[in-house]
């Protein structure tokens, strides 16, 4: 009965996932989730109190898997800073394009709600990506590979870097994850002033 129960919820989760990545917010009905996922509307309350419920339990489930796996890539990275930093880009890169959609869901959706559900939304977000990186970047400076610039506007530096790279247009003249982990990591670490450029200072 339990795993049918979890079986259920996670349906509901996808469903709504799929939706609210489709349609605005408030284009998404009970409705629309109910026959998307194949359930009656009493499992869906039976689990979940309504729109709003759902919406951010649907976040907070999805921000958690993505944190699951950007803080197993920054606990378990070797190497120097730059090494460990494109090793965590191209995790998160090669991140599905349904959790990467959540990801935009945070920035699109964010001013819908009120605090304390808005803090906690902005909060579960800093902790799947920013902080991660962060991490990382704490390193590098206590190992003297990066100077001593605040970590935490580094990591947010990193972090909108590869928010514009994702994009359809970015990936259609870069590459695959491959190239624009290496294009980021470039980009982050030494700028985009050419070899000449530099020689003529």
């Amino acid at each position: 009965m339990y795993e049918k129960s979890k079986q259920t919820i996670q349906t509901i989760l996808d469903a709504a996932r799929s939706l609210f990545i489709e349609k605005n917010y408030a284009d998404v009905t009970i409705a629309d989730i109910v026959a998307s996922a194949e359930i009656s509307k009493g499992a869906l309350y039976h689990h979940f109190s309504g729109k709003e419920d759902l919406y951010l339990k649907m976040m907070h489930h999805f921000l958690a898997e993505i944190q699951h796996s950007t803080q197993a890539v920054a606990d378990n990275s070797t190497g120097t800073c730059r090494e460990r930093l494109s090793e965590s880009t191209l995790n998160f890169l090669q991140l599905p394009d349904d959790l990467l959609a959540v990801l935009r869901l945070v920035r699109r959706d964010i001013n819908i709600f009120v605090d304390p559900m808005r803090g906690e939304l902005v909060r579960a977000y800093q902790q799947a990506v920013p902080e991660q990186v962060e991490r990382i970047i704490r390193d590098g400076i206590e190992n003297g590979e990066i100077d001593d610039v605040d970590p935490r506007i580094l990591s947010w530096q990193l972090v909108a870097m590869v928010e514009v790279i994702i994009r359809p247009y970015s990936r259609s003249i870069i590459g695959d994850a491959e190239a624009l982990c290496e294009y980021v990591i470039r980009m982050f670490f030494d700028g985009i002033a050419t070899k000449k450029a530099e020689h003529s200072k």
